[in-house]
């Protein structure tokens, strides 16, 4: 079930990112052969791709990174411990990762609002700019969740290793 739901939200991640993308591209070729072709820019453009599609895209990457167990990953110490002090050091790591996006979706989520409550524009034109705001809170709230399922596969992992007797299966054979 929970390899399923990771599974659709990587799809789901992909999806809304490609979109994007795609969207992004093609109103800038667009705009280009616009202003260039008839001198009749796409009003906004440069505001459209600073404020909404870089955003995204670029927040978008930081949980498709932890989805698809893509991020960087230095095997220099963790390779030469024991199993269970690499075990201990990955739940460390994992813990302090999801405090961190949990701190960074609380203070997204104060700075979205306050740009909410004073209704934040941006550029020439005054493009409205604030719910793009959200994009931060939402994304690291992700990130925390698919942190905690990480460390509870790990957790859950680990006690699926316990052999009947209580003691640890080490997995390797005698």
């Amino acid at each position: 079930m929970v390899h399923k739901l990771r599974k659709t939200a990587v799809s789901a991640l992909s999806v809304a990112a490609a979109i994007a993308l795609i969207a992004m591209m093609s109103h800038i070729v667009l705009n280009a052969l616009l202003r260039f072709g008839f001198s009749a820019p796409i009003l906004g453009t440069h505001e459209l791709v600073e404020y909404w599609y870089l955003p995204f895209l670029a927040l978008a990457g930081i949980p498709a990174a932890q989805l698809n167990r893509e991020q960087i990953v230095v095997n220099l110490l963790t390779e030469r411990m024991a199993e269970g002090t690499a075990r201990v050091f990955a739940i460390i790591t994992l813990t302090l990762a999801m405090v961190f996006s949990l701190m960074l979706t609380w203070f997204g989520l104060q700075a979205a609002l306050h740009q909410a409550s004073i209704g934040a524009t941006g550029g020439v034109i005054s493009i409205t700019v604030w719910p793009a705001y959200f994009f931060v809170p939402v994304m690291f709230l992700f990130l925390s969740v698919l942190l905690l399922g990480d460390l509870v596969g790990l957790v859950r992992k680990r006690s699926e290793r316990t052999t009947d007797a209580g003691t640890p299966d080490t997995g390797r054979t005698p």
